[in-house]
C-alpha cells in the first residue's frame, strides 16, 4: 500500500483501541509507576492521503504511598471536541466506555460528545518511487500538568 502504484488513497483503515496500562514494578514486589493511555483511535478514510492517530487520556502516576504528588502527569481538561469524524457512518467519533460502566454515568456519552485529544498526530503520504513524500505533518498536544518531585525520579531511575 505505501509502496509507489500501491493504493494508499483508497485505503480504509479505522483501529479503535480502549486503552492500555504500563505498571513499573520494583524488587519487592510492588508498583511504583504507573502509565495510563485510554482511548486511542487511527484512522485514515477512503479517498484521503492523510492518516490521523488521536489518544484522548494519557496519564502518569507515582503508586509509592509516600509520594509527594501522586499524579505526575495529568491533562488539563480542554472541554468538548466538537469537530466532525473524518469517517462518516463510523464509530470512530464516539467515546470508548467500558461494558462495566453505566453509560448515563458519563457525561460524554449522555451529551453525545467527546474530550479533546491529549495528542493527536496528522500524516499526509504519497507514494514516490525513490523516496518517502510527507506533505503535511501536524502534532497536536494538549496542555498537561507536571509534578516534579527530584527523590521519585532519581528512585525510579537508580532501579
Amino acid at each position: 500500500i505505501l509502496r509507489k502504484g500501491g493504493n494508499f488513497k483508497s485505503a480504509l483503515c479505522e483501529i479503535n483501541l480502549q486503552g492500555f496500562g504500563l505498571y513499573i514494578m520494583d524488587d519487592f514486589p510492588r508498583e511504583v509507576m504507573s502509565v495510563v493511555v485510554r482511548d486511542l483511535q487511527l484512522q485514515k478514510p477512503t479517498g484521503s492521503i492523510e492518516l490521523t492517530a488521536t489518544v484522548r487520556h494519557f496519564q502518569v502516576d507515582a503508586m509509592l504511598p509516600g509520594a509527594r504528588y501522586p499524579i505526575i502527569i495529568e491533562p488539563m481538561p480542554l472541554g468538548v471536541d466538537r469537530r466532525a469524524p473524518m469517517i462518516n457512518d463510523s464509530d470512530s467519533g464516539n467515546l470508548i466506555v467500558p461494558e462495566s460502566v453505566v453509560k448515563r454515568d458519563c457525561f460524554w456519552t449522555q451529551n453525545e460528545e467527546k474530550p479533546v485529544p491529549v495528542f493527536e498526530i496528522a500524516c499526509s503520504y504519497v507514494p514516490q518511487p525513490n523516496m518517502v513524500w510527507v506533505p503535511s505533518l501536524n502534532i497536536f498536544i494538549c496542555p498537561l500538568k507536571l509534578h516534579i518531585d527530584v527523590d521519585y525520579i532519581l528512585r525510579i531511575l537508580g532501579m
